[in-house]
């Protein structure tokens, strides 16, 4: 073979090598494309795998979680220890549509001083135009691949940059298509967030904002739930005091029992202790009517409390309601081994009248809660009613027992006396005596210087013939110028005399009436029984037949009924 065949042969063989050579190279890029490949698919499997279990994680966490903080700090915690990011936080909008902030709610990972001092809107500001105001605006995530080089990011890029944050993403939580917040990621490295770990996170956002909306619902359903409950309760005592109110017992049982109704409702927060006081407006003072678990020394200090004196006189003097978390300066009543406590002193009132002030206890240093504020104003209001309810009651009562001039018995209540005393008179063998009483010389006043005269007089009347008989005797208003008292435990006639003289005596010093001086006298018939009759009805009959002989006769003296045999004598 000659030279030119071989140097042939030999660029053949060159050409050759050199496409080997090019072949090999081009196989060695094309397998490190495929390690990169491979290696960035393993990356993504690996970081779609934690995703995933983060957005298990998530839904654990929903069914666990007792409050929103808890659950969107559980999702933070879990995307920075499964994604490896350095920060992670969930900024959420205000309640307020008014104010455009975005705060805080959750965050995991490096930067709290970061979050401390971030100062985030949503509206079109230097301060909203970042990726999470951004990102909340439009509705879609929102990328800063090099915080260093984003101009959108200057107000907060020295603090990234002093906390190594490089790269972020905010995805906007929407839920029914309601933006109320977003997910906010940061990494350490450059344009770190691609499309596809994106997408991922946009799922762990999804489930974020189903999570945020069903603990939402949750709450709201369970403060709806408890304030039917306490619609119910609150419903349920007050209807509870109105019944009381209809049970015949005095006003201080009533009371008792609407105080033990009170501290009885579950959702106020008041210790099992409290008291009423009833309101005198004349002497402005509350005297103590009900209590309950109130220490032995407060019995004695608070029967009686001035207008203005410790906090139930203040709530009496100002008529509103006083609330102290403590024991203060103004809590006057005081004694040794006094716990602190707080209290509810509120007014019971009828319009602009003071009835009197209720008394509850609350733990030391309680706040205030306007709800119960608001509930035991009607409560007060209530128990107003019920105390209005039985002085009416008891005033209906008086007018239908007392004669409504002179305050002593009228004649249907003296009448229902004479039949009980008569009858406990036959069972024990006691006797019993009527003095029947009618003023002399009362027509001539009561005509010239007139009835309001005339009534004066009367009621003077009325309480000598008190003083003159006994305290078990009883006394009552016929009708005019017409008295009856009734004598109990009567032993011998000389006793109806001597009392009927005294009557007459007390009743012979002149009265005074409007600065005159006028004098009337009073002729008494009585009679006994068993030593007379033995039935009510005579016994007035033969009282009031011993009167008009009385004024047949002379008037102004006693005559004591004389049976017939020894009228005969």
């Amino acid at each position: 073979m000659d030279d030119n065949g071989f140097r042939k042969i030999l660029f053949e063989i060159k050409k050759l090598d050199n496409k080997v050579s090019t072949a090999l190279s081009g196989f060695e890029k094309l397998a490190k494309r495929e390690k990169r490949l491979r290696k960035r698919i393993k990356q993504d499997l690996y970081h779609t795998e934690k995703m995933v279990q983060v957005i298990a994680n998530c839904q654990n966490s929903l069914s666990m979680s007792a409050s929103e903080a808890q659950y969107l700090n559980h999702v933070c915690e879990s995307t920075v220890r499964s994604g490896g990011y350095p920060l992670v936080w969930i900024g959420l909008l205000h309640q307020d549509e008014e104010d455009t902030r975005v705060y805080p709610a959750a965050s995991a990972g490096i930067g709290k001083e970061y979050l401390e001092n971030l100062s985030i809107t949503w509206t079109e500001t230097p301060s909203g135009n970042g990726p999470t105001g951004r990102a909340i605006r439009s509705g879609h995530p929102e990328h800063c691949h090099q915080i260093a080089d984003d101009p959108a990011f200057v107000p907060w890029k020295e603090q990234a940059k002093r906390h190594g944050l490089v790269s972020s993403v905010a995805i906007p939580l929407i839920f029914q298509q309601k933006t109320f917040g977003a997910f906010n990621l940061y990494s350490s490295t450059a344009n770190d967030f691609n499309a596809d770990r994106v997408a991922l996170l946009s799922r762990v956002a999804e489930h974020t904002a189903f999570g945020i909306y069903t603990l939402r619902e949750n709450q709201m359903r369970e403060q709806e739930e408890a304030r039917l409950q306490k619609s119910h309760q609150s419903r349920h005592a007050i209807a509870k005091l109105l019944e009381s109110s209809l049970e015949p017992v005095p006003l201080t049982r009533q009371l008792e029992m609407a105080l033990h109704t009170i501290l009885s409702i579950p959702w106020l927060s008041i210790e099992s202790k409290g008291s009423i006081f009833l309101a005198d407006e004349n002497s402005r003072t509350l005297t103590l009517q009900a209590q309950h678990g109130l220490a032995t020394p407060l019995l004695t200090q608070c029967h009686t409390i001035s207008y203005g004196y410790c906090l139930c006189g203040r709530a009496a003097a100002s008529q509103e309601v006083v609330f102290r978390s403590s024991v203060d300066a103004q809590h006057e009543v005081t004694f040794a081994g006094i716990k602190p406590h707080g209290h509810y002193c509120v007014p019971i009132m009828v319009q602009k009248r003071l009835l009197g002030v209720l008394n509850l206890y609350v733990e030391d240093g309680y706040k205030e809660n306007p709800e119960e504020r608001a509930f035991l104003t009607t409560v007060a209001n209530t128990l107003a009613g019920i105390i209005e309810r039985k002085s009416v009651e008891e005033e209906i009562a008086r007018l239908a027992r007392y004669d409504s001039l002179t305050g002593v018995f009228n004649r249907h209540s003296f009448q229902e006396h004479l039949q009980r005393s008569m009858a406990i008179a036959r069972r024990k063998r006691q006797s019993i005596a009527i003095l029947f009483l009618d003023l002399d010389q009362f027509k001539p006043i009561n005509d010239h210087y007139g009835h309001a005269t005339g009534d004066e007089l009367l009621r003077q009347v009325s309480q000598r013939i008190l003083d003159a008989v006994r305290a078990t005797d009883v006394v009552s208003r016929f009708g005019g110028d017409e008295f009856c008292v009734l004598l109990l435990d009567i032993i011998q006639e000389e006793d109806v005399i001597a009392i009927g003289q005294k009557i007459i005596h007390s009743i012979a010093f002149p009265f005074i009436l409007n600065n005159i001086e006028c004098h009337v006298g009073v002729s008494i018939g009585a009679a006994i029984y068993p030593a007379h009759c033995n039935d009510t009805e005579t016994l007035l009959k033969l009282a009031d037949q011993s009167l008009y002989d009385v004024k047949r006769n002379g008037r102004n003296h006693i005559l004591l009924h004389q049976p017939i045999h020894l009228q005969a004598q």
